[in-house]
């Protein structure tokens, strides 16, 4: 579990996400990439929605991150995977990449990615869906674009059921991490927050570092992370970047089956949460698959 740290977590955000993020911006009340404007959601940061400047849903640039992070000297740059990867595979009953719910289902620990993708690259290769650390995480334009990635793989799209379980995690929380939000913890909009800006608004001494709503007040930066870049962004079942990052599909009843916000959405605090359901159609969908436990 994180212990709320907020201090380097943030630094280290602004250098890697410092090349993607120029290009991606969230505004409020901006037209998704449907092209027409979402009703503006009343949350905690003021209805800032989830889009890109753009309004295209163009993934991110394959390019390479900085070279270089600040050295903590005792803890890891987000855009390094965990130093105990979690045991997956034949000894969980689960297929390799996935872990066990309750029940007799497992569900992928990482975000999807393609499976000729890298640390610096997002892959072309569109056959199967995979569960991989360190690596640019999948795009998708449609929810049917993610299925046949699932089933590309022998796995199938989560139930919006079975997705929310695995968010809340053992203890049942309002994000992976637990019941209140934390700015640095996953990767979200408030996470490349610029504690260093004179801005009258900036108000990071009083939180003690980056909080809900502080890119607006302060500037930053902001881009897609690789898979498991953020340990503690993950609960007692060992699934990581669950609540931001990019969306994810799930197999819902809705008009917009997507859950667990992104890295550019403005109320991350809100948007983020295990429960929420968007009013609009995201910029930044991903996905991840589940398998039923055999036997």
């Amino acid at each position: 579990m994180a212990d709320g740290s907020l201090t380097l977590p943030a630094l280290w955000a602004v250098a890697l996400f410092g090349a993607l993020g120029a290009a991606s911006r969230c505004h409020p009340g901006k037209a998704d990439d449907t092209g027409d404007s979402p009703p503006v959601d009343t949350g905690e940061s003021g209805g800032h929605h989830c889009v890109d400047d753009t309004g295209a849903d163009s993934g991110p640039p394959d390019s390479t991150p900085p070279d270089t992070a600040p050295d903590s000297g005792d803890s890891q740059p987000p855009d390094s995977p965990p130093d105990s990867p979690v045991d997956t595979g034949p000894a969980t009953g689960c297929p390799e990449g996935m872990v066990p719910l309750d029940g007799a289902l497992c569900i992928d620990v990482y975000e999807a990615s393609h499976p000729d993708a890298t640390a610096t690259a997002t892959g072309t290769d569109t056959s199967r869906a995979t569960s991989r650390a360190g690596v640019q995480v999948w795009r998708v334009s449609t929810i049917e674009e993610a299925d046949a990635a699932c089933l590309g793989a022998g796995k199938r799209l989560c139930t919006v059921e079975e997705w929310a379980t695995a968010c809340r995690g053992p203890a049942d929380t309002t994000y992976a991490y637990g019941d209140s939000y934390e700015a640095t913890t996953c990767n979200g909009i408030d996470t490349g927050c610029d504690c260093g800006s004179t801005a009258e608004t900036c108000e990071c001494d009083t939180h003690g570092g980056p909080y809900a709503g502080c890119y607006y007040d302060c500037g930053g930066s902001m881009g897609v992370a690789v898979s498991g870049a953020f340990p503690g962004c993950t609960n007692g079942y060992g699934v990581f970047d669950i609540n931001g990052n990019v969306w994810e599909y799930v197999v819902a009843t809705d008009p917009y089956p997507v859950r667990g916000g992104a890295y550019n959405c403005g109320d991350s605090a809100s948007y983020h949460q295990c429960d929420y359901v968007p009013g609009w159609n995201p910029s930044a969908r991903g996905f991840r698959c589940c398998a039923d436990l055999d036997g």
